[in-house]
């Protein structure tokens, strides 16, 4: 009868034989060679398709991706995907193991989640049994806002005003994905009663964290005294001072 003889890649009959019985012609209905990777097919042809040798190659992506500093501020769903090159056989089982963990097959998209630098380790397995080498891809997360304060540069008088212009500095400080801006100092030369001035960190991670500094009085003018005098007799006067700070 007519038809495709041809063996199939996942067929038991690959590198099944025995070579010692192969017969004057090494060589199958298609001309190529009977005795393919040390053993000999059983069936008149070999596969259909090329041995398959290359081993899969397989990709990772987490959403919410990583920042631009690599990091991420919240939990993340990992997908993994691989591709068989040619002549591929197509992918038979993808693996994975987080942070040192139990091997793990991928069936769907999985959760990172929790403070750390997690090591996530993938391979793959192709239909002819290729292993891919496996290899690690690190996912940093950090939930955790840095840390600020804010000063001014002196101490106000005792009764809580400052005579010149005042500047703020802030200070901040991130242990874990680093710290990557703070508010600049910053001056006050306005007069005025009760003044504030706000300031900002955020770490690489993006997580973010605001502080103020309030109560800032700043008085540079001087009082005035205002001198009046009234005659009160032929060799005497009244004088009368009356201060004042506007």
């Amino acid at each position: 009868s007519c038809g495709d003889y041809h063996l199939l890649n996942i067929s038991h009959c690959i590198d099944a034989g025995d070579n010692s019985v192969v017969g004057l012609s090494r060589l199958d209905r298609d001309g190529n060679s009977r005795i393919s990777s040390g053993t000999v097919d059983i069936g008149c042809y070999e596969s259909a398709f090329a041995k398959d040798t290359v081993s899969p190659v397989t990709s990772i992506a987490w959403n919410p991706a990583a920042n631009f500093a690599g990091w991420n501020n919240s939990d993340v769903l990992v997908t993994l995907s691989a591709m068989d090159p040619a002549p591929g056989t197509g992918i038979a089982a993808i693996y994975y193991t987080i942070d040192g963990g139990a091997q793990q097959s991928y069936t769907g998209p999985f959760s990172v989640s929790g403070e750390a630098v997690h090591t996530i380790q993938i391979w793959s397995v192709d239909g002819w049994g290729n292993v891919e080498s496996s290899h690690n891809t690190l996912i940093r997360i950090d939930m955790t806002p840095p840390t600020i304060t804010g000063m001014t540069d002196r101490q106000p008088n005792a009764s809580g005003w400052y005579n010149a212009d005042v500047t703020v500095t802030f200070t901040a400080e991130d242990l874990f994905s680093g710290l990557d801006t703070v508010t600049p100092p910053v001056l006050l030369s306005t007069e005025g009663a009760d003044q504030s001035v706000s300031g900002t960190a955020t770490d690489l991670a993006g997580n973010r964290i605001n502080t103020m500094v309030s109560g800032i009085n700043i008085d540079k003018t001087a009082p005035t005294t205002t001198l009046n005098s009234t005659i009160t007799g032929s060799n005497t006067a009244q004088i009368t001072l009356t201060p004042s700070d506007a």
